[in-house]
């Protein structure tokens, strides 16, 4: 039986894992059912229709374990040294340990920073007993890490933990994705001789496959924080484990090619979020799983589609191992995010941010009058059909008005489907004490869907006589208020607007 499995582990380990998971779910279903752990649409962020059970994850981490216990006692030899049974069981055991946080925050008992901690002291007991390379490798560059070892691991796991949760948006998304970036792991690390870690990738591929009956659209089952953070942890570690090459380095470009659709969403989710100056633990609807459904993509087309980008990378990776060049694997991915961005699928919006926010700082270095030239402030639709500009033309004409020196239009609203963002800035040399912020969210039918802010800078406010100053100002701005709010009511109901009454916001082509 020994010398079978020994021919066939890669076979037999992910069939285990998928029959395990797979038998489980009915029950987890019950179960979740019975303790009220469902995920219930509140017509805001969690826009399904039913209510669904959470914890999915625990039928993955159950065939996991289950499929590398097996596999270990009938290949025993898969355990080379005294290191790989240490990181074996310490493996298993943060794994029950990040599932139990993640249930928390299915539960809805841990706030950002919380989880946040759990996932680094997760990362932090991983890194302690299978951190072992002390440089990076890249394209022929050579970068010795020294103390920065153990930071660069703990902060690639972290990564990768809220990578695959940031994506898991859309049924069955986070567990194909997942399903085929251990598989992939599972080849580079069989291409690499790293005979553990194959094991690992190619259990952890067949548990996600015998849980994605449940979680394909239309889900019986989500993954929920408990599954998408162990994918991502699991992920992590493979994506590490097997690319260490001999004399404790860490060749990086074929899991960055592997990784780099997850990585190029969380790049534009923190570009999105720090140029339009919100927190980055604050979530929104601009994900490219999000994109592609604004585009017209079914729950099922998405997943293909995400599916076959994560494909082709993945074989960009594998090829540049088998032939050794490790331009097959960043070209080969970085012509795939160049595509998407090009064809305006994903991450085109979030470039030209930056690039608005660039040339804003390159124009400062140099002489202006003050005025709201057009190239003088930054906008962009980041999801939706209203035409929010003419408002925001409305807004530059207030702040010019009452001199101001910094004006920002912003909505976001994942029920609405809308996300625009705008902000002007003027160069000012004025002491900060003479300054003054006013920031007013905008409300639509008792929810918050944005904000209006505006900074100035008047010598009565050293006098104390701004509270004064405050009832034109807010005069000045009530009628845009009442204007995003017929706006919106308007791309509601059209048919209740008059084909005479001029439209001060129309929707786009």
């Amino acid at each position: 039986m020994t010398i079978v499995w020994d021919q066939m582990h890669l076979v037999g380990g992910p069939l285990v894992a998928m029959l395990a998971a797979y038998l489980i779910c009915p029950k987890l279903i019950q179960w979740m059912t019975a303790w009220k752990l469902l995920d219930a649409p509140d017509g805001v962020r969690k826009l399904h229709g039913r209510s669904v059970p959470l914890a999915g994850g625990f039928s993955v981490l159950f065939g996991l374990l289950l499929a590398i216990a097996a596999g270990l006692l009938v290949q025993q030899s898969i355990i080379q040294q005294k290191a790989d049974a240490t990181f074996v069981l310490t493996f298993s055991m943060v794994c029950v340990g990040i599932t139990l946080l993640g249930l928390q925050d299915d539960r809805g008992r841990l706030r950002g920073r919380q989880k946040l901690l759990g996932q680094t002291i997760a990362a932090l007991v991983l890194t302690y007993v299978s951190s072992h390379f002390e440089r990076l490798e890249f394209l022929d560059m050579h970068l010795e890490l020294g103390f920065m070892a153990v930071p660069f691991t703990v902060f690639w796991l972290v990564g990768a933990i809220n990578a695959v949760n940031l994506i898991d948006g859309v049924d069955g998304l986070a567990t194909t994705v997942g399903g085929i970036l251990s598989a992939t792991f599972a080849v580079m690390a069989f291409q690499t001789n790293h005979s553990l870690e194959a094991m690992i990738g190619a259990c952890m591929a067949g548990a996600l496959l015998g849980f994605l009956p449940s979680n394909f659209p239309r889900a019986k089952m989500f993954l929920g924080d408990t599954g998408s953070m162990l994918i991502g942890l699991v992920l992590g570690v493979l994506a590490l484990r097997t690319s260490v090459k001999s004399q404790a380095t860490l060749a990086l470009a074929a899991p960055l090619a592997v990784l780099s659709v997850l990585i190029f969403d969380v790049m534009m989710a923190i570009l999105r979020r720090k140029l339009t100056g919100r927190s980055l633990y604050s979530t929104d609807r601009g994900h490219l799983h999000h994109r592609l459904a604004q585009m017209g993509y079914s729950p099922t087309g998405v997943v293909l589609v995400i599916g076959t980008a994560c494909l082709i990378c993945c074989a960009t990776g594998i090829a540049s191992i088998q032939w050794k060049n490790e331009w097959i694997a960043i070209g080969g991915s970085s012509l795939v995010l160049a595509c998407s961005v090009a064809a305006k699928i994903f991450g085109h919006t979030e470039v030209g941010l930056l690039f608005q926010r660039l040339l804003g700082f390159a124009r400062s270095f140099f002489p202006s009058n003050g005025t709201y030239t057009p190239g003088a402030h930054a906008a962009s639709q980041l999801q939706g059909t209203i035409n929010w500009k003419p408002l925001w033309i409305r807004f530059l004409d207030v702040g010019d008005t009452l001199d101001a020196i910094y004006l920002e239009f912003h909505i976001n609203s994942a029920r609405l489907h809308e996300h625009y963002h705008a902000s002007w800035t003027r160069k000012t040399h004025e002491a900060s004490d003479t300054l003054w912020k006013l920031t007013i969210p905008l409300v639509f039918e008792g929810q918050v869907i944005g904000r209006l802010a505006l900074h100035g800078t008047h010598e009565s406010a050293i006098a104390g006589q701004m509270s004064r100053e405050m009832v034109p100002i807010l005069k000045a701005i009530e009628p845009i208020e009442k204007a995003v709010t017929e706006s919106i009511e308007k791309s509601l109901h059209p048919q209740t607007v008059s084909a005479s009454e001029p439209l001060a916001v129309a929707q786009m082509n």
